[in-house]
Protein backbone atom coordinates (compact mmCIF):
# COMPACT_ATOMS: atom_id res chain seq x y z
CA UNK A 1 0.00 0.00 0.00
CA UNK A 2 1.31 3.34 -0.74
CA UNK A 3 0.82 5.42 2.30
CA UNK A 4 1.51 8.67 0.46
CA UNK A 5 -1.60 8.51 -1.31
CA UNK A 6 -3.44 6.79 2.03
CA UNK A 7 -3.48 10.04 3.79
CA UNK A 8 -4.47 12.89 2.12
CA UNK A 9 -7.29 10.68 0.58
CA UNK A 10 -8.25 10.45 4.50
CA UNK A 11 -7.34 14.45 4.84
CA UNK A 12 -9.91 14.78 2.38
CA UNK A 13 -12.51 12.82 4.24
CA UNK A 14 -11.98 14.77 6.87
CA UNK A 15 -12.62 18.21 5.17
CA UNK A 16 -15.51 16.98 3.74
CA UNK A 17 -17.00 15.82 6.82
CA UNK A 18 -15.76 19.32 8.43
CA UNK A 19 -17.87 21.28 5.58
CA UNK A 20 -20.61 18.58 5.86
CA UNK A 21 -21.44 19.47 9.89
CA UNK A 22 -20.94 23.29 9.33
CA UNK A 23 -23.88 23.10 6.45
CA UNK A 24 -26.02 20.78 8.71
CA UNK A 25 -25.58 23.60 11.53
CA UNK A 26 -25.84 26.57 8.97
CA UNK A 27 -29.19 25.05 7.81
CA UNK A 28 -30.89 25.02 11.34
CA UNK A 29 -31.47 22.01 11.92
CA UNK A 30 -30.99 21.02 15.59
CA UNK A 31 -30.39 17.07 16.85
CA UNK A 32 -33.68 16.04 18.94
CA UNK A 33 -33.32 17.48 22.35
CA UNK A 34 -33.35 14.76 25.11
CA UNK A 35 -34.59 17.15 27.87
CA UNK A 36 -34.22 18.23 31.63
CA UNK A 37 -35.55 15.97 33.67
CA UNK A 38 -38.77 17.96 35.87
CA UNK A 39 -37.99 16.65 38.77
CA UNK A 40 -34.46 17.62 38.82
CA UNK A 41 -35.16 21.65 38.29
CA UNK A 42 -36.35 23.63 41.31
CA UNK A 43 -37.88 26.59 39.50
CA UNK A 44 -41.47 25.28 39.03
CA UNK A 45 -43.80 23.06 40.13
CA UNK A 46 -43.26 19.81 38.32
CA UNK A 47 -46.94 19.63 37.13
CA UNK A 48 -46.11 22.74 35.06
CA UNK A 49 -42.98 21.64 34.00
CA UNK A 50 -44.82 18.52 32.40
CA UNK A 51 -47.20 20.77 31.55
CA UNK A 52 -44.69 23.19 29.46
CA UNK A 53 -42.67 20.02 28.00
CA UNK A 54 -46.08 18.26 26.18
CA UNK A 55 -46.76 21.33 24.86
CA UNK A 56 -43.67 21.70 22.97
CA UNK A 57 -44.17 18.33 21.97
CA UNK A 58 -47.49 18.38 20.92
CA UNK A 59 -47.20 21.24 19.21
CA UNK A 60 -43.99 20.21 17.36
CA UNK A 61 -41.53 22.62 19.25
CA UNK A 62 -38.73 20.97 17.59
CA UNK A 63 -39.95 22.56 14.13
CA UNK A 64 -40.15 25.91 16.26
CA UNK A 65 -38.97 28.83 14.32
CA UNK A 66 -37.30 30.06 17.75
CA UNK A 67 -37.38 27.11 20.65
CA UNK A 68 -34.36 28.74 23.04
CA UNK A 69 -33.59 27.39 25.91
CA UNK A 70 -36.83 24.65 25.47
CA UNK A 71 -35.62 21.26 27.20
CA UNK A 72 -32.08 22.33 27.74
CA UNK A 73 -31.98 25.01 29.97
CA UNK A 74 -32.56 23.59 33.56
CA UNK A 75 -34.34 26.52 34.13
CA UNK A 76 -38.07 26.37 32.18
CA UNK A 77 -38.68 30.27 33.15
CA UNK A 78 -35.74 30.94 30.73
CA UNK A 79 -37.25 28.89 27.84
CA UNK A 80 -38.47 31.02 25.15
CA UNK A 81 -42.12 32.99 25.71
CA UNK A 82 -41.97 31.32 28.75
CA UNK A 83 -42.46 33.79 31.80
CA UNK A 84 -42.72 33.21 35.83
CA UNK A 85 -43.73 34.95 38.72
CA UNK A 86 -42.94 33.36 42.52
CA UNK A 87 -41.93 30.33 40.77
CA UNK A 88 -45.30 30.05 39.06
CA UNK A 89 -45.67 29.44 35.35
CA UNK A 90 -47.96 32.94 34.34
CA UNK A 91 -47.29 33.57 30.85
CA UNK A 92 -46.89 31.58 27.52
CA UNK A 93 -46.57 33.97 24.68
CA UNK A 94 -45.16 32.19 21.27
CA UNK A 95 -46.76 34.50 18.27
CA UNK A 96 -45.55 33.69 14.64
CA UNK A 97 -43.28 31.13 15.66
CA UNK A 98 -44.49 28.12 13.28
CA UNK A 99 -46.47 25.82 16.04
CA UNK A 100 -48.32 23.25 14.35
CA UNK A 101 -49.64 19.85 15.85
CA UNK A 102 -52.35 20.74 18.58
CA UNK A 103 -53.81 21.67 22.07
CA UNK A 104 -54.12 18.75 24.00
CA UNK A 105 -56.02 18.53 27.50
CA UNK A 106 -53.22 18.91 29.07
CA UNK A 107 -52.58 22.46 28.76
CA UNK A 108 -54.49 22.27 31.85
CA UNK A 109 -51.09 21.39 33.54
CA UNK A 110 -49.94 25.06 32.88
CA UNK A 111 -52.62 26.15 35.67
CA UNK A 112 -51.48 29.51 36.49
CA UNK A 113 -51.24 31.24 33.42
CA UNK A 114 -52.76 34.47 33.46
CA UNK A 115 -51.53 34.85 29.75
CA UNK A 116 -51.94 32.20 26.67
CA UNK A 117 -50.85 34.02 23.33
CA UNK A 118 -50.66 31.57 20.38
CA UNK A 119 -51.02 34.16 17.29
CA UNK A 120 -50.71 33.44 14.08
CA UNK A 121 -49.23 29.83 14.34
CA UNK A 122 -50.56 26.80 12.66
CA UNK A 123 -52.03 24.78 15.82
CA UNK A 124 -55.00 22.60 14.46
CA UNK A 125 -58.10 20.76 16.23
CA UNK A 126 -60.34 22.20 18.90
CA UNK A 127 -59.99 24.29 21.64
CA UNK A 128 -59.97 21.89 24.66
CA UNK A 129 -62.50 22.67 27.42
CA UNK A 130 -59.73 21.29 29.92
CA UNK A 131 -58.75 25.28 29.44
CA UNK A 132 -61.55 25.86 32.60
CA UNK A 133 -58.94 24.44 34.72
CA UNK A 134 -56.66 27.30 34.53
CA UNK A 135 -59.01 29.17 36.56
CA UNK A 136 -56.94 32.44 36.59
CA UNK A 137 -56.86 33.39 33.01
CA UNK A 138 -57.11 36.65 31.94
CA UNK A 139 -55.88 36.92 28.09
CA UNK A 140 -56.45 34.03 25.36
CA UNK A 141 -55.33 35.10 22.13
CA UNK A 142 -55.31 32.28 19.54
CA UNK A 143 -55.87 34.05 16.72
CA UNK A 144 -55.25 33.48 12.91
CA UNK A 145 -54.46 29.17 13.64
CA UNK A 146 -55.97 26.52 12.20
CA UNK A 147 -58.09 25.67 14.78
CA UNK A 148 -62.08 24.05 14.22
CA UNK A 149 -65.31 22.91 15.88
CA UNK A 150 -66.97 25.07 18.54
CA UNK A 151 -66.12 26.66 21.16
CA UNK A 152 -66.76 24.64 24.63
CA UNK A 153 -69.20 25.56 27.39
CA UNK A 154 -66.76 25.39 29.64
CA UNK A 155 -64.92 28.43 28.97
CA UNK A 156 -67.82 30.24 31.06
CA UNK A 157 -65.81 29.29 33.97
CA UNK A 158 -62.71 31.00 32.87
CA UNK A 159 -64.26 34.34 35.38
CA UNK A 160 -61.49 36.40 35.50
CA UNK A 161 -61.41 36.78 31.43
CA UNK A 162 -60.45 39.84 30.14
CA UNK A 163 -59.46 39.57 26.77
CA UNK A 164 -61.12 36.87 24.20
CA UNK A 165 -59.98 36.51 20.73
CA UNK A 166 -60.00 33.83 18.01
CA UNK A 167 -60.40 35.53 15.13
CA UNK A 168 -59.96 33.58 11.54
CA UNK A 169 -59.77 30.42 12.74
CA UNK A 170 -61.94 29.64 9.58
CA UNK A 171 -63.40 26.45 10.98
CA UNK A 172 -64.76 27.71 13.80
CA UNK A 173 -68.46 27.35 13.85
CA UNK A 174 -71.66 26.73 15.30
CA UNK A 175 -73.50 28.63 17.80
CA UNK A 176 -71.37 30.24 20.69
CA UNK A 177 -72.21 28.98 23.97
CA UNK A 178 -74.24 31.10 26.49
CA UNK A 179 -71.28 32.26 28.32
CA UNK A 180 -73.09 35.49 30.00
CA UNK A 181 -73.18 34.95 34.01
CA UNK A 182 -69.66 34.36 35.05
CA UNK A 183 -68.13 36.08 32.32
CA UNK A 184 -68.71 39.49 33.98
CA UNK A 185 -64.95 41.05 32.94
CA UNK A 186 -64.64 40.91 29.13
CA UNK A 187 -63.42 44.06 27.30
CA UNK A 188 -62.63 42.34 24.60
CA UNK A 189 -64.10 39.03 22.39
CA UNK A 190 -63.27 38.55 19.04
CA UNK A 191 -64.12 36.03 16.32
CA UNK A 192 -64.74 37.59 13.12
CA UNK A 193 -63.12 35.25 10.16
CA UNK A 194 -65.14 32.16 11.70
CA UNK A 195 -67.65 30.53 10.88
CA UNK A 196 -69.40 30.91 14.46
CA UNK A 197 -72.70 32.85 15.30
CA UNK A 198 -74.26 34.40 17.86
CA UNK A 199 -77.28 32.88 19.29
CA UNK A 200 -80.60 33.95 19.11
CA UNK A 201 -80.77 34.74 23.03
CA UNK A 202 -81.82 37.61 24.52
CA UNK A 203 -79.69 37.34 26.94
CA UNK A 204 -76.53 36.41 25.34
CA UNK A 205 -76.67 39.54 23.06
CA UNK A 206 -77.45 41.84 26.08
CA UNK A 207 -73.95 40.20 27.55
CA UNK A 208 -72.03 40.84 23.70
CA UNK A 209 -73.91 44.08 23.73
CA UNK A 210 -72.34 45.25 27.04
CA UNK A 211 -68.63 44.36 25.96
CA UNK A 212 -66.33 47.26 25.24
CA UNK A 213 -64.84 45.79 21.84
CA UNK A 214 -65.96 42.98 20.38
CA UNK A 215 -65.45 41.85 16.34
CA UNK A 216 -67.91 39.34 14.88
CA UNK A 217 -68.90 37.74 12.17
CA UNK A 218 -72.33 39.03 12.16
CA UNK A 219 -74.29 35.80 11.70
CA UNK A 220 -76.97 34.79 13.93
CA UNK A 221 -77.99 31.08 13.97
CA UNK A 222 -81.18 30.46 12.89
CA UNK A 223 -82.92 27.59 14.97
CA UNK A 224 -86.11 26.70 13.08
CA UNK A 225 -86.42 24.75 16.29
CA UNK A 226 -84.78 23.50 19.59
CA UNK A 227 -86.23 21.63 22.58
CA UNK A 228 -84.79 19.15 25.13
CA UNK A 229 -88.38 18.21 26.10
CA UNK A 230 -88.54 19.74 29.53
CA UNK A 231 -92.44 20.23 29.08
CA UNK A 232 -93.07 16.79 29.46
CA UNK A 233 -94.82 16.34 26.48
CA UNK A 234 -95.34 17.27 22.93
CA UNK A 235 -96.91 20.83 23.52
CA UNK A 236 -94.11 22.53 24.20
CA UNK A 237 -92.13 22.59 20.34
CA UNK A 238 -94.95 24.70 18.91
CA UNK A 239 -94.13 27.44 21.60
CA UNK A 240 -90.87 27.31 21.28
CA UNK A 241 -90.62 28.40 17.53
CA UNK A 242 -94.28 30.11 17.58
CA UNK A 243 -95.44 29.57 14.10
CA UNK A 244 -97.31 26.70 12.77
CA UNK A 245 -95.57 24.01 12.80
CA UNK A 246 -97.44 20.43 13.63
CA UNK A 247 -95.85 17.96 15.77
CA UNK A 248 -97.78 14.77 16.56
CA UNK A 249 -96.69 11.06 17.81
CA UNK A 250 -97.62 8.84 14.87
CA UNK A 251 -98.46 5.06 15.16
CA UNK A 252 -98.09 3.17 11.77
CA UNK A 253 -99.14 -0.37 13.32
CA UNK A 254 -101.97 0.74 15.79
CA UNK A 255 -104.72 3.21 15.03
CA UNK A 256 -103.37 4.76 18.40
CA UNK A 257 -101.05 5.07 20.65
CA UNK A 258 -100.84 2.33 23.42
CA UNK A 259 -99.50 2.81 26.53
CA UNK A 260 -95.92 4.84 26.54
CA UNK A 261 -94.38 3.23 23.15
CA UNK A 262 -93.22 7.03 22.13
CA UNK A 263 -93.34 9.44 24.92
CA UNK A 264 -91.79 11.90 27.00
CA UNK A 265 -91.66 11.06 30.90
CA UNK A 266 -92.33 13.58 33.01
CA UNK A 267 -89.54 11.35 35.72
CA UNK A 268 -86.52 11.81 32.19
CA UNK A 269 -87.45 15.02 31.05
CA UNK A 270 -85.45 17.18 33.00
CA UNK A 271 -82.73 14.57 33.33
CA UNK A 272 -80.15 15.30 30.36
CA UNK A 273 -80.03 13.20 27.37
CA UNK A 274 -83.62 10.96 28.32
CA UNK A 275 -86.24 13.52 27.24
CA UNK A 276 -87.78 10.80 24.96
CA UNK A 277 -88.04 7.24 25.15
CA UNK A 278 -88.51 5.19 22.44
CA UNK A 279 -90.56 1.98 23.35
CA UNK A 280 -90.08 -0.44 20.03
CA UNK A 281 -91.95 -3.31 19.46
CA UNK A 282 -90.30 -6.02 17.28
CA UNK A 283 -90.66 -4.65 13.18
CA UNK A 284 -92.70 -2.12 13.97
CA UNK A 285 -92.54 2.21 13.76
CA UNK A 286 -92.41 4.72 16.53
CA UNK A 287 -91.49 8.61 15.55
CA UNK A 288 -92.51 12.07 15.96
CA UNK A 289 -93.69 14.36 12.52
CA UNK A 290 -92.95 18.14 11.77
CA UNK A 291 -94.52 18.86 8.94
CA UNK A 292 -94.91 21.83 7.36
CA UNK A 293 -91.59 23.18 6.55
CA UNK A 294 -91.18 25.74 3.80
CA UNK A 295 -89.66 23.33 0.97
CA UNK A 296 -85.69 23.61 2.70
CA UNK A 297 -82.83 23.58 0.29
CA UNK A 298 -80.45 23.27 3.22
CA UNK A 299 -80.98 21.45 6.60
CA UNK A 300 -79.19 20.92 9.92
CA UNK A 301 -80.40 18.80 12.47
CA UNK A 302 -78.94 18.02 15.22
CA UNK A 303 -79.93 15.61 18.39
CA UNK A 304 -78.29 13.28 21.40
CA UNK A 305 -79.28 9.51 21.54
CA UNK A 306 -78.59 6.91 23.88
CA UNK A 307 -79.08 3.29 23.18
CA UNK A 308 -78.62 2.15 26.85
CA UNK A 309 -81.70 -0.36 26.76
CA UNK A 310 -82.13 -0.97 22.78
CA UNK A 311 -81.92 -4.32 21.55
CA UNK A 312 -80.34 -4.89 18.50
CA UNK A 313 -79.13 -7.98 16.42
CA UNK A 314 -75.57 -8.07 14.95
CA UNK A 315 -76.11 -6.20 11.74
CA UNK A 316 -79.37 -4.77 12.28
CA UNK A 317 -80.31 -1.08 11.17
CA UNK A 318 -83.01 1.21 11.47
CA UNK A 319 -83.81 4.92 10.17
CA UNK A 320 -83.20 7.57 12.73
CA UNK A 321 -84.29 10.03 10.90
CA UNK A 322 -86.11 10.42 7.79
CA UNK A 323 -86.45 13.89 5.97
CA UNK A 324 -89.28 13.93 3.37
CA UNK A 325 -91.29 16.30 0.54
CA UNK A 326 -94.02 13.92 0.10
CA UNK A 327 -92.65 10.25 -0.78
CA UNK A 328 -89.87 11.60 -2.21
CA UNK A 329 -87.07 11.53 0.38
CA UNK A 330 -84.01 13.94 0.12
CA UNK A 331 -81.90 12.29 2.86
CA UNK A 332 -82.08 9.95 6.09
CA UNK A 333 -79.77 9.00 9.01
CA UNK A 334 -79.05 5.15 9.92
CA UNK A 335 -78.32 3.35 13.10
CA UNK A 336 -76.46 -0.12 12.60
CA UNK A 337 -74.75 -2.05 15.06
CA UNK A 338 -72.29 -5.09 14.23
CA UNK A 339 -69.70 -6.76 16.42
CA UNK A 340 -67.76 -2.91 16.58
CA UNK A 341 -70.61 -1.73 18.13
CA UNK A 342 -73.47 1.15 17.44
CA UNK A 343 -72.67 3.41 14.21
CA UNK A 344 -74.14 5.93 12.30
CA UNK A 345 -74.76 6.80 8.57
CA UNK A 346 -75.68 9.22 6.18
CA UNK A 347 -77.31 8.58 3.11
CA UNK A 348 -78.62 11.48 0.46
CA UNK A 349 -80.16 10.78 -2.71
CA UNK A 350 -79.57 12.21 -6.08
CA UNK A 351 -82.28 14.09 -8.73
CA UNK A 352 -82.65 10.19 -9.72
CA UNK A 353 -83.20 8.44 -6.09
CA UNK A 354 -79.69 7.01 -6.66
CA UNK A 355 -78.00 6.88 -2.87
CA UNK A 356 -75.13 8.80 -1.84
CA UNK A 357 -74.35 7.38 1.50
CA UNK A 358 -71.65 8.51 3.77
CA UNK A 359 -68.97 6.02 5.64
CA UNK A 360 -70.53 4.04 9.00
CA UNK A 361 -69.34 6.42 11.98
CA UNK A 362 -69.13 4.06 15.79
CA UNK A 363 -70.72 5.86 18.50
CA UNK A 364 -70.50 5.15 21.98
CA UNK A 365 -72.92 3.28 24.09
CA UNK A 366 -74.12 6.46 25.97
CA UNK A 367 -75.80 9.45 25.05
CA UNK A 368 -73.99 11.29 21.44
CA UNK A 369 -74.56 14.11 19.28
CA UNK A 370 -75.35 13.52 15.92
CA UNK A 371 -75.40 16.37 13.41
CA UNK A 372 -76.61 15.86 9.30
CA UNK A 373 -75.92 18.78 7.74
CA UNK A 374 -77.57 18.58 4.24
CA UNK A 375 -77.90 20.74 1.22
CA UNK A 376 -79.11 20.78 -2.21
CA UNK A 377 -77.38 21.66 -5.15
CA UNK A 378 -78.08 25.35 -6.37
CA UNK A 379 -79.42 24.18 -10.07
CA UNK A 380 -80.68 20.70 -11.82
CA UNK A 381 -77.10 20.80 -13.40
CA UNK A 382 -74.57 21.67 -10.93
CA UNK A 383 -73.59 18.93 -8.50
CA UNK A 384 -72.86 20.92 -6.07
CA UNK A 385 -74.93 19.43 -2.83
CA UNK A 386 -73.72 17.57 -0.11
CA UNK A 387 -74.40 15.79 3.22
CA UNK A 388 -72.01 15.42 6.34
CA UNK A 389 -72.34 13.85 9.39
CA UNK A 390 -71.03 14.93 12.85
CA UNK A 391 -70.31 13.12 16.10
CA UNK A 392 -69.80 14.29 19.44
CA UNK A 393 -69.05 18.19 17.47
CA UNK A 394 -66.43 16.95 15.64
CA UNK A 395 -66.92 16.25 11.55
CA UNK A 396 -66.47 12.06 10.89
CA UNK A 397 -67.70 11.92 7.66
CA UNK A 398 -69.55 13.39 4.25
CA UNK A 399 -70.22 12.87 0.85
CA UNK A 400 -70.17 15.75 -1.96
CA UNK A 401 -70.86 16.76 -5.25
CA UNK A 402 -74.40 15.10 -5.14
CA UNK A 403 -76.55 16.06 -8.00
CA UNK A 404 -79.60 16.68 -5.98
CA UNK A 405 -81.04 20.34 -7.16
CA UNK A 406 -84.89 19.20 -7.38
CA UNK A 407 -84.97 17.85 -3.78
CA UNK A 408 -86.57 20.27 -0.66
CA UNK A 409 -87.56 19.48 2.59
CA UNK A 410 -91.24 19.62 3.94
CA UNK A 411 -91.36 17.69 6.61
CA UNK A 412 -89.05 15.45 9.21
CA UNK A 413 -89.51 12.02 11.04
CA UNK A 414 -87.45 11.17 14.08
CA UNK A 415 -87.58 7.99 16.17
CA UNK A 416 -87.19 4.73 14.46
CA UNK A 417 -88.97 5.83 10.92
CA UNK A 418 -88.35 2.15 9.47
CA UNK A 419 -86.82 -0.99 10.58
CA UNK A 420 -84.61 -1.93 8.00
CA UNK A 421 -83.00 -5.52 8.27
CA UNK A 422 -84.62 -8.48 9.52
CA UNK A 423 -85.02 -11.18 10.46
CA UNK A 424 -82.52 -9.03 12.50
CA UNK A 425 -85.17 -6.71 13.92
CA UNK A 426 -84.81 -4.16 16.55
CA UNK A 427 -86.88 -3.83 20.18
CA UNK A 428 -86.64 -2.65 23.43
CA UNK A 429 -85.97 1.05 24.35
CA UNK A 430 -83.56 4.19 23.64
CA UNK A 431 -83.52 7.63 24.67
CA UNK A 432 -83.60 10.70 22.41
CA UNK A 433 -83.23 14.21 23.60
CA UNK A 434 -81.73 17.79 22.57
CA UNK A 435 -83.42 18.31 19.35
CA UNK A 436 -82.35 21.14 17.32
CA UNK A 437 -82.68 22.21 13.35
CA UNK A 438 -81.82 25.18 12.12
CA UNK A 439 -81.73 26.33 8.25
CA UNK A 440 -77.92 26.65 7.53
CA UNK A 441 -76.13 27.22 10.25
CA UNK A 442 -74.05 24.18 12.10
CA UNK A 443 -75.21 23.66 15.58
CA UNK A 444 -72.57 21.76 17.44
CA UNK A 445 -72.64 19.37 20.40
Amino acid sequence: MNNNNFFPSHRKIGWFLLLFILVFLASGTQPAKAGIRCKAQKFISIKECRGLRLFYKNTNGATWKDNTGWLTNTDPCHWKGVACSGGLVTSLILTDNGLTGSLKPTINKLFNLKTLNLTNNKIEGIIPSELEDISGLKVLYLKNNLLSGNLPKSLVNLVKLEIFNVEYNLNLRWAIPPLYGNLENVQFFMYQGTKLCAPNDPFYQLWEGQIGHTSKTGHRCDPLIMDSFESGNFDGWKDVVNQSLEFSVIDKVESRLVGCNLCVLNSAALVDYFGLEVNVPNRQRRFVLLNNLNYLKKLNVRFYINPINLSMGNNSKFQVLKANHGSVVPFYLIVGKDTGGYKVKAVAKTNTGFRNGTKWAYIPTGPSSIEVNWMASNDLITPNGYIELYVNGGLRTGRYNINNGNHVITALRWGITKQIKVPNAVSGSFYLDHFGADLSTYIGP
